[in-house]
């Protein structure tokens, strides 16, 4: 399971194979990426198919520690898909899809965010003034609230071609 392999690894990179997984309550230690798509014959990156991770209503997914991160992942259906527990860390090409909450940060917590996209989620960040978001070239569909507080001021959302500040000044 995804969870004995995160009790097993105390830094380094945690390869999923593709595939549909029914597992919550992960939480990614300091100094690990959790990174999905891999062909479990060869693990060499995939080259089709994708890895889910399908959450539970009331429950989390992921839990994000310090200095850790998730990559190449679909969370669906959690009621939260990723808490940002302290610290800062790092969500890349993941698509978070049907989620009462995408992502739930604790205070102080810091999250980079890049290539990912946020779908049909009732609440994309939740969020306060002592977090901060840093959005790199990522995706906001048919989401009820993009973002449920003001965040700290050096926050941003940037595409390719701009960049907006979301934070109170």
């Amino acid at each position: 399971t995804i969870q004995s392999a995160l009790a097993d690894t105390k830094t380094g990179v945690i390869a999923i194979s593709t595939g549909r997984y029914n597992e919550h309550d992960l939480v990614i230690p300091a100094g690990v990426i959790l990174k999905g798509g891999y062909d479990s014959r060869t693990w060499q990156p995939a080259s089709n198919g994708q890895t889910t991770l399908f959450g539970l209503p009331g429950k989390t997914s992921i839990v994000l520690d310090n200095g850790s991160g998730i990559q190449d992942l679909l969370l669906e259906q959690a009621g939260t898909a990723i808490r940002a527990a302290n610290g800062a860390s790092s969500i890349n090409r993941v698509v978070v899809l049907e989620a009462m909450q995408a992502l739930a940060m604790s205070p102080f917590s810091y999250v980079r965010i890049a290539n990912s996209d946020f779908v049909n989620n009732k609440v994309v960040v939740q969020a306060n003034q002592t977090n901060k978001v840093f959005v790199y070239n990522s995706i906001f569909q048919d989401n009820d609230v993009t973002l449920s507080n003001d965040i700290g001021s050096s926050s941003f959302i940037k595409t390719r071609s701009e960049e907006r500040r979301v934070g109170k000044e």
